[in-house]
């Protein structure tokens, strides 16, 4: 699994700490999680609104 850490311009190799890690779970989970229930919830409001 390729996460965002390897990315993170903090991380400068050894043991991630609870910050970086913190940020790794943002990006590979969180985020898209919330933008996919957002998404959800206005395009069921638009369909219901026609």
């Amino acid at each position: 699994m390729r996460i965002a850490a390897n990315r993170c311009h903090c991380n400068k190799g050894g043991n991630m700490t609870l910050t970086e890690l913190s940020i790794t779970i943002w990006h590979d989970l969180a985020a898209p999680t919330l933008v996919g229930i957002a998404t959800g919830l206005f395009l069921g409001w638009w369909h219901r609104r026609k």
